[in-house]
């Protein structure tokens, strides 16, 4: 079997270890399907280390079962296996018929394989299973139309050469095998196929380039196609590089297209910046000769661009937009160069017959044709600027990439009338290795730098008086807030709510009845495919993943009737001769399942409400009618809808088709049920970017007062107009949510947010950890005080819970506060830290007896008491006499009961503590005869035989 890889991009190597993490997440889920497991909740994650604890059920007998889940490098040694059986029979005995599981990758040695053969295995007393990489690999592979190594080995005709290997790149555009062969003659490989899942050979550059970045050991190989001898080499199947400019769509709401000029809305600042820069070219007062609009998918690049492209031609200047998805070669732009000196032709009367350049045959002529336009136009006073839109496809195509990047420096250096345009997103540049950090400075620091923000309150109202306009109606004050908070000032979420809106409105919706019909927009999302049969809705999702890809090496994959009907659907547009989906936050929608606009909302419904929203779902088996699920939670109808939103975002329910759908599993039992939630919410909160952002200040900070969150949350969501209390709600919803989910403390007293840790940390949700009041006596004997620091060290280590089984209050209570006093410990109202002392005097069990002896001795009535046993260590004494000696010596006014209570506890201390001198060192019952007097009444139990 073949090898198999897991590629994922990011703009950070933290950001690449999560989407590797989350795509590690999904296969190990198909694997365990494939098994019949279904997956319940995810107990741990760790993305840098590519580690996962999942729990679920077994499909058939509906047994539970717990999955370590591993990626590495290299095979695992014996002691990791041993970990994982450590592991699993916590679980089993407390469930003897719970399933143990773990998929390791690529393997384990051969020790480890021996160890599992021997001790789980080979037990008939438990169930347990190892899947290694082959097993592995037969689950991806299974799935309905997949297909296996052997089968891809099998394509490659004799006279290609020898197939070797074949590995599996798991992408976030789906699976890619990789096939090496050796030419003849040759003696290691030195050519690849590449093949998509289903088997059918991979022909688009693109997506070939896609997989070099992601896996730059490609570009070692020659890639040939199956069935030709023919290396594939730069627009061997595109010789045409097709030019297409960048077209608009029909209306302002058309959300499948850029805005058209006539339509364009808001960017004012920036529109002035391109006026500014146009001039200062004119008048040679800047150096630049590019122009970057930069911002995040659905920012609206390209209706930016379309308005600056008719700004300039309305100015007297020459412009124009290429969709750069259509490129395929390094022809792409000698071909661009053509296509626009023919598109002006004479340039407005500037050329004469005698002045038009030459034809652009090749690279060196069309640099040479669109120079000398450049000297005309110089001599003119005017610009001619070339956009590139959708320039993160070029990141691809390296060939291409160059030949921009050279001729670019040559216009800078000659600093003629020609301007480069470059829209990209900027996670995408910086996560594409082939767009190095050499090349990005040579770009931005020759270009005025244009960057797409979220849009600004006065540009949302903008874009609202436009639907108001439409709809030739005023839109009512709730509505209108919703749409506002809602789509967080993304214009692409607020393009599709509007055009929603419109549809409600010209289908006779009233308005107050339209936002439970925008409570979620997968359901928006959805509610396009709907429309779709199964063909057409699996051609869609191919389409996703490969997007963007040539009609032509489409139609051995998909039917062209099928593709016409998407088209025509508008999921899926064509840019000439290649086809995309319409956008790119719908097909990472229907890649990944995610939406970028829930990584910044703001919530505005209380934690208590929401979670009440939960139970009622849960309590009707997940699915609510949505006017039932308002009736349940008794709120009214704008109330009712901020909780239904703000469970959208959170991913606790969807409202579909008029429904409520639960969409989280939650166990039986109160307590697993709190945990579940707090562990979902935790997972989700962290991807928010407020709370991220407010993490990292509490990290530099440690503690906000909340009226210092509210000017946070005021600066980072502008898009939003409130009053100042309207943000202190806001800053306390938040720092509520952020508690629950132990992301950080709420002291609502305080009015502050203070820092949690969860490495040291211990979140105590049921009992009030107040501070011990009155002098540092030990209260309670050893045992209880060791057993709770260990349940401590496994709550931080573990799950983050402890578990007080069997325990009192009483004997939390005291060991908790001597565990203070001895500096294990530190605790606050509803948190405990574990301080490294602690740590150590519980992962070191040799050593307890010294750090515990230390540590006691630095408290002062345990010192004392030491040296009253010292002077009685030969003859002993009772525990009465003792504790009052002790009380005397403190110069307290203890009552007998209580003298005789503190000595008993802290002789025990010194025994566990081997401190205890002489007779006191052992226990025995009885006097030594010889040292009793008789009127003495009182036994000593502290005595040695000797």
């Amino acid at each position: 079997m073949g090898r198999l890889k897991i590629l994922a991009q990011g703009k950070s190597s933290q950001a690449m270890a999560r989407a590797r993490g989350k795509l590690f997440e999904a296969m190990m889920t198909q694997v365990l399907n494939y098994y019949g497991y279904s997956v319940n909740r995810i107990l741990h994650t760790d993305t840098v280390e590519m580690e996962i604890d999942i729990m679920g059920r077994h499909k058939a007998t509906g047994l539970s079962f717990y999955a370590d889940c591993r990626f590495y490098e290299a095979v695992l040694p014996a002691h990791d296996i041993q970990a994982f059986y450590g592991k699993y029979m916590a679980r089993w005995h407390k469930d003897k018929r719970c399933h143990g599981i773990f998929i390791v990758l690529p393997g384990v040695n051969p020790s480890a394989r021996e160890f599992f053969r021997e001790h789980i295995g080979g037990n008939s007393e438990v169930t347990a299973f190892l899947y290694e990489e082959n097993k592995v690999l037969k689950a991806v592979s299974g799935i309905p139309e997949g297909i296996s190594p052997d089968s891809i080995t099998k394509c490659i005709p004799l006279n290609m050469g020898k197939p070797g290997e074949s590995f599996l790149l798991y992408t976030e555009r789906g699976l890619f095998w990789v096939q090496l062969i050796t030419s003849q003659g040759k003696i290691t490989p030195d050519r690849i196929a590449i093949f998509n899942d289903s088997g059918i050979p991979i022909l688009d550059r693109s997506i070939i380039g896609y997989l070099t970045t992601l896996y730059p050991k490609l570009a070692d190989f020659d890639n040939v196609t199956v069935g030709s001898t023919v290396v594939l080499q730069p627009g061997l199947f595109q010789d045409t590089n097709e030019i297409v400019e960048v077209r608009g769509g029909s209306g302002c709401f058309e959300y499948q297209f850029p805005a058209p000029p006539e339509h364009f809305i808001g960017r004012r600042s920036l529109l002035k910046k391109l006026d500014s820069f146009a001039i200062d070219l004119i008048n040679k007062e800047t150096t630049h000769r590019g122009i970057v609009f930069e911002a995040p998918s659905g920012f609206g690049k390209s209706s930016m661009v379309l308005a600056s492209v008719a700004r300039l031609q309305k100015m007297g200047h020459f412009a124009v937009a290429i969709d750069s998805r259509t490129a395929s070669s390094s022809r792409f732009l000698p071909r661009i160069i053509a296509y626009t000196l023919e598109k002006f032709g004479n340039f407005g009367g500037i050329l004469t017959e005698t002045d038009f350049p030459k034809s652009a045959t090749g690279f060196d002529s069309a640099v040479e044709a669109i120079f000398d336009m450049g000297k005309v136009l110089e001599s003119q006073g005017k610009l001619l600027l070339i956009f590139f839109d959708q320039f993160e496809n070029i990141f691809l195509l390296p060939d291409v990439l160059k030949r921009i990047k050279d001729l670019f420096m040559q216009i800078c250096e000659k600093q003629t009338n020609l301007i480069f345009g470059f829209l990209w997103n900027r996670d995408l540049v910086l996560s594409t290795h082939a767009f190095s950090g050499e090349l990005l400075g040579a770009v931005t620091d020759n270009s005025k730098k244009m960057i797409l923000n979220t849009f600004s309150r006065a540009e949302m109202d903008s874009f609202l008086k436009k639907l108001s306009k439409e709809l030739d109606e005023t839109l009512t004050k709730d509505l209108k807030s919703f749409l506002v908070e809602f789509s967080q000032g993304y214009p692409w979420l607020l393009k599709i709510l509007c055009f929603h809106v419109k549809h409600a409105r010209q289908s006779g919706i009233p308005q107050p009845d339209i936002v439970g019909n925008l409570l979620s927009i997968a359901e928006l999302f959805q509610n396009d495919l709907q429309k779709l049969s199964d063909k057409e809705s699996a051609s869609l999702l191919q389409i996703a993943r490969s997007a963007p890809i040539r009609l032509a090496e489409s139609r051995p994959i998909f039917k062209p009737h099928i593709v016409q009907n998407l088209i025509k659907h508008k999921l899926v547009v064509n840019i000439g001769s290649t086809m995309d989906v319409y956008g790119d936050i719908f097909r990472d929608y229907l890649n990944t399942d995610v939406l970028p606009h829930r990584d910044n909302y703001i919530l505005g419904a209380k934690t208590g409400n929401v979670i009440k929203a939960v139970k009622i779902l849960h309590a009707a088996g997940g699915t609510l009618d949505i006017s039932d699920f308002r009736k349940q939670t008794g709120l009214p109808g704008k109330f009712f809808y901020g909780i239904a939103k703000d469970m959208d975002f959170l991913g606790l329910a969807n409202i579909i088709k008029g429904e409520a759908l639960l969409q989280i599993k939650l166990p039986s039992t109160l307590y697993d049920v709190e945990v579940v939630l707090r562990n979902h919410l935790q997972d989700r909160l962290k991807r928010n970017r407020q709370v991220m952002r407010l993490l990292k200040t509490l990290k530099e900070k440690n503690d906000l007062s909340i009226d210092r969150v509210a000017k946070l949350l005021e600066t980072w969501c502008a898009y939003i107009l409130t009053t100042k209390q309207g943000w202190l709600k806001y800053a306390c919803i938040l720092a509520e949510w952020m508690d629950t989910a132990d992301l950080a403390l709420w002291d609502k007293k305080k009015r502050r947010l203070i820092r949690f840790n969860p490495e040291t940390e211990i979140r105590e949700r049921h009992f009030l950890l107040h501070k011990r009041r009155g002098a540092r006596n030990p209260m309670i004997q050893y045992s209880p005080v060791e057993d709770i620091a260990i349940r401590l060290v496994r709550a931080l280590h573990g799950e983050g819970r402890i578990n007080w089984g069997g325990l009192s209050k009483s004997t939390i209570f005291r060991a908790l506060a001597t565990l203070e006093d001895m500096g294990f410990i530190e605790r606050k109202t509803s948190l405990i830290k574990v301080l490294p002392k602690g740590e150590e005097f519980v992962s070191h069990s040799d050593s307890r007896p010294l750090l515990f002896a230390e540590a006691a001795l630095k408290l002062t009535s345990f010192s004392n008491f030491m040296e009253i046993l010292e002077s009685h260590k030969v003859k002993g004494s009772t525990l009465l006499k003792l504790g009052l000696e002790l009380s005397e010596k403190l110069g307290t006014n203890w009552k007998n009961s209580t003298a005789k209570s503190i000595a008993k506890i802290m002789l025990d201390w010194a025994r566990h503590a081997k401190l205890a001198p002489g007779v006191f060192a052992e226990i025995r019952k009885g006097p030594i005869k010889g040292w009793k007097k008789k009127e003495d009444r009182q036994m000593s139990l502290f005595i040695n035989s000797s």
